[in-house]
């Protein structure tokens, strides 16, 4: 989670007043900081969309079996052509 120190830059926000007071209950039962508290949200946010890409991939190559093998073994075979030795 991240941490607000006195280096960081920090700027205002206008959210209504009901806004502010559930950052500021929601923050104090987790014992952070609202800034934390935000920056916890923010991170959650990015985790869910990038699960939600993953799994519309997923039904994408469900969808389309063949094209997904395919395409798995054009990029398995683009490493012969890596420069790398064999061992």
């Amino acid at each position: 989670m991240g941490v607000y120190t006195n280096d960081s830059q920090a700027t205002t926000i206008r959210v209504e007043k009901r806004v502010r007071d559930a950052l500021a209950r929601r923050a104090a039962e987790s014992s952070v900081s609202i800034n934390a508290f935000i920056d916890e949200l923010l991170e959650r946010e990015d985790r869910q969309r990038a699960y939600a890409e993953h799994r519309a991939a997923l039904r994408a190559q469900a969808a389309n079996p063949d094209r997904a093998m395919t395409e798995d073994l054009a990029l398995w075979e683009s490493t012969d052509q890596d420069g790398l030795a064999d061992g």
